[in-house]
């Protein structure tokens, strides 16, 4: 949960840590070419999972929680008013 508090002329706001919650892969938006033979439901599961993992993987390696985080903190400094200093904690 977030929660903001003024205390000594600054503005603490107390945020979750930013995380992936869930990596989406539309069937619309893969394809999957078959040179020889039939692929099983289960064979194209398997590769839809190693994706994700993969997927996941470079997630970290962009370290898109930090990037999520200098965006969020972007958009509150936009919203606050700017004389008072603004600390950002992640629990």
């Amino acid at each position: 949960p977030v929660s903001i508090e003024n205390r000594d002329s600054m503005i603490y706001i107390f945020l979750p840590q930013p995380q992936v919650l869930d990596v989406l892969i539309p069937p619309s938006s893969t394809e999957i070419y078959q040179e020889h033979g039939d692929w099983k439901d289960y064979e194209i599961t398997r590769l839809h999972n190693i994706a994700r993992r993969k997927i996941s993987k470079s997630a970290e390696t962009l370290k898109l929680a930090d990037l999520a985080k200098a965006n969020i903190e972007n958009l509150f400094r936009k919203m606050l008013p700017m004389e008072q200093r603004v600390v950002f904690e992640y629990q």
